[in-house]
């Protein structure tokens, strides 16, 4: 099968199971108690004839099944709605966090790569000496170090203490754009947000390093004198397989990790965006927060498969 064929057929797999996805959220959404008119309830200048108004006007008179046709057919179209709180189209509000995000996210994943893989390959290769009980003791400490209590203690330390960073925002207010402040802002959420998972692919890649290492076909090609880096490089290929599984599927887990790294710094992102529409019950923005989350997560996963054969030849599409 070509690699476009299998893509094809992937993506026809994924779209009923979004729309799956969708229904349940929208379900689980609407059961929240309060409602979507919850936005407005709080605010003392709506009477309730207002309120009928508006729900009238969203809706909400219909159905949930009725209302849920509606939202898919609208959103399938390209309109995705307008925020209840902010009456801005959903779709210009995502898309301006989702560049934040995006960057915060791409960045602390290339981090926790650069930092987990070769920590888990030495570890592996110098198992059971100090250098390893060094590693293992550090990323035990990092998996039981809590995201938001790191993000706090950084802040107290860097910012308040040292002021050696900002305390959160993604840039300085009023000033003009520049790379040197972008970093500054930068390098304390980055760090909150790869440290705990660092520790826990370095503990993986460990693993799967030694059981490959401790394969036959390894001590053969030891025997047979092949270069140390050589035989680390193949035993790695074979150890990744498993590892890319592992590494897909803590997507969706870092994702939600920078709904608390967002929410601490101020980073205007779309973490931060979920939790403020969670507060408002800001359901349009819920519902497109959840589709583009469970998109990406799914993509992800296509994208392991694909990785699966480059790692391994014996694989077919």
């Amino acid at each position: 099968m070509s690699l476009a064929r299998f893509l094809f057929q992937r993506v026809l797999l994924t779209t009923p199971l979004l729309v799956v996805i969708s229904l349940s959220g929208f379900l689980i959404i609407n059961a929240i108690p309060g409602g979507p008119l919850a936005a407005y309830t709080e605010n003392p200048e709506f009477r309730s004839e207002d309120l009928v108004k508006i729900a009238l006007q969203l809706g909400l008179d219909q159905p949930i099944h009725v209302r849920y046709v509606r939202w898919l057919t609208t959103f399938v179209g390209g309109d995705w709605g307008y925020s209840y709180s902010t009456k801005q189209p959903v779709v210009v509000m995502i898309g301006e966090r989702l560049k934040n995000t995006a960057l915060l996210f791409a960045l602390a994943y290339l981090t926790i790569l650069a930092v987990s893989v070769p920590i888990g390959i030495l570890a592996a290769t110098k198992a059971y000496s100090a250098t390893d009980y060094l590693i293992t003791g550090a990323a035990f400490m990092a998996l039981s170090v809590p995201t938001f209590w790191l993000g706090l203690l950084l802040i107290i330390v860097f910012s308040v203490a040292l002021r050696i960073f900002p305390a959160g925002g993604m840039a300085t207010i009023g000033a003009e754009f520049s790379l040197v402040d972008r970093l500054r802002h930068l390098i304390l959420p980055l760090l909150t947000l790869s440290f705990v998972t660092s520790g826990a692919y370095a503990r993986y890649v460990r693993s799967e390093m030694l059981e490959v290492l401790g394969q036959d076909y390894i001590r053969t090609a030891r025997a047979k004198g092949l270069p140390a880096r050589r035989v680390r490089w193949q035993a790695f290929r074979n150890a990744a397989i498993p590892f890319v599984t592992v590494a897909v599927m803590y997507i969706p887990e870092l994702m939600t990790g920078t709904v608390v790294v967002e929410t601490i710094f101020s980073w205007p992102g779309m973490g931060r965006l979920l939790w403020e529409a969670a507060l408002r019950h800001d359901y349009p923005v819920l519902m497109g927060i959840l589709v583009v989350g469970a998109t990406a997560t799914l993509f992800a996963s296509l994208l392991a498969d694909i990785l699966y054969a480059w790692l391994d030849p014996r694989i077919r599409y």
